[in-house]
């Protein structure tokens, strides 16, 4: 038996015995109600404003970017480090960074830098007041062939006549290219 009363399926208040009405909207709109609404978190502030009650939640705040240029070094290279120091960045901190645009101090006046040597950032270690930038160029590998002097290829036919006294490449040496070095920019963002 039920002693509240009907059960009802359309939104709008619930009535309960020993309860005050509530009627919940979300920005204007009704929703389920409850007898008891609790809010939580950063942010929330509850008022009364003549008949309602209103909880106002703040939205998330546009966070902006902080640009530095970092000297990878004078030797060109493939991965590295380097430190960001700024005194918003603690060691519980989320930092996001990502490579900028250019143009770069010493690499001429175009912003086509990023585009011509792209670095990634691997990892950002945060401590106190700075974080540790882990970063790498990405995998960019050529292949040369390494001939033997005097080894033939072993041709028949008339058809590969061109081809009879070409060296056959005894293996290949395989580099990786895409090395960087000097100024390159940064953004970042911190989260605490």
């Amino acid at each position: 038996m039920n002693t509240l009363g009907p059960i009802r399926s359309q939104p709008g208040p619930i009535v309960v015995p020993g309860a005050a009405v509530t009627a919940i909207e979300d920005k204007g709109t009704p929703v389920s109600s409850r007898s008891t609404i609790n809010f939580e978190g950063d942010g929330v502030v509850v008022s009364d404003s003549g008949e309602k009650t209103i909880v106002t939640i703040a939205g998330g705040s546009g966070a902006s970017a902080t640009t530095v240029e970092k000297d990878l070094g004078s030797t060109a290279k493939t991965s590295g480090k380097f430190t960001i120091t700024d005194a918003a960045i603690s060691a519980t901190s989320k930092v996001l960074c990502w490579q900028a645009p250019g143009p770069y101090t010493g690499k001429g006046t175009l912003a086509d830098e990023a585009a011509m040597q792209p670095v990634s950032v691997v990892s950002v270690t945060p401590a106190s007041g700075s974080c540790v930038v882990a970063w790498e160029t990405p995998p960019m590998l050529t292949h040369s062939p390494i001939l033997q002097e005097g080894q033939r290829r072993n041709v028949v036919g008339a058809t590969f006549d061109r081809v009879i006294n070409q060296r056959l490449p005894l293996a290949f040496d395989t580099r990786r290219i895409g090395k960087v070095r000097g100024n390159v920019k940064f953004s970042y963002v911190v989260f605490s």
